[in-house]
């Protein structure tokens, strides 16, 4: 089965087709939180003692979506979280940015919308965005970063937020080498880590780990990406 990085409910129908026994169920590599299961009222379900992980959720763009990956839950955020052993929520809209202005894309409304809406509230708080501010006013990025911030502090006061610094699918850039500096500085002034990926992916290796159209990570990127996050990040945790 599949699932895309919309954050939407998915429910899927498993029909044994009237055949009754005791089964066991492992989810793994989906993009989204596990809800629940639903059964018929003779039946019962049972989970794990001691199985419930950490929670994370992450704002981002494309990546997040897992364009240039096989599918959308192969993504960097699940690769790492998957390294990291916590369940994540991977909320991506493409072509997103901090300096979005487009309804629905505005950083601090899908904070309030997107990460107020989640019923398990989770520890981490990941905002992966700036590839696509490469090209707008700083001013605008430092001025749509705080109010996001200070949303998802109002509602996840005890959860820990994590920046994923913007890199480029092949090697930095003068341009986004400005956008990353002003995030690290803004977190360092709002005491958040900054994850700095800046030249995981650079000109020497972007033919391993970008994609054809030269603007995502492919899949082999994608799982590289997510490693290399989670080594940083797990100096966070």
């Amino acid at each position: 089965m599949k699932t895309d990085s919309s954050g939407a409910p998915y429910i899927y129908t498993v029909d044994w087709a009237g055949e009754v026994k005791i089964r066991s169920y492992r989810l793994v590599g989906i993009n989204t939180g596990f809800g629940g299961v639903i059964t018929g009222q003779a039946y019962t379900v049972q989970a794990p003692p001691g199985t419930l992980r950490p929670l994370a959720w992450q704002m981002g763009d494309s990546y997040t979506v897992g364009i240039g990956a096989k599918q959308g839950s192969y993504n960097d955020f699940r690769v790492m979280c998957d390294a990291l052993g916590l369940d994540g929520i991977a909320d991506g809209i493409s072509g997103s940015g901090w300096t979005s202005l487009q309804e629905g894309r505005v950083p601090e409304w899908r904070v309030e919308n997107k990460l107020g809406s989640i019923t398990r509230k989770p520890q981490y708080i990941f905002f992966s965005l700036g590839y696509n501010d490469w090209s707008a006013d700083i001013a605008r990025v430092r001025a749509a970063f705080p109010p996001a911030v200070a949303a998802a502090r109002r509602i996840c006061p005890l959860a820990k937020i994590i920046v994923i610094g913007p890199a480029t699918p092949v090697g930095s850039t003068t341009q986004l080498n400005a956008i990353r500096e002003a995030m690290a500085e803004m977190c360092a002034g709002l005491d958040i880590a900054f994850v700095d990926v800046s030249d995981v992916v650079n000109t020497a290796n972007k033919g391993l780990y970008t994609g054809s159209d030269r603007g995502h990570p492919s899949d082999a990127g994608h799982i590289y990406r997510g490693m290399q996050m989670a080594i940083r990040v797990s100096e966070l945790l």
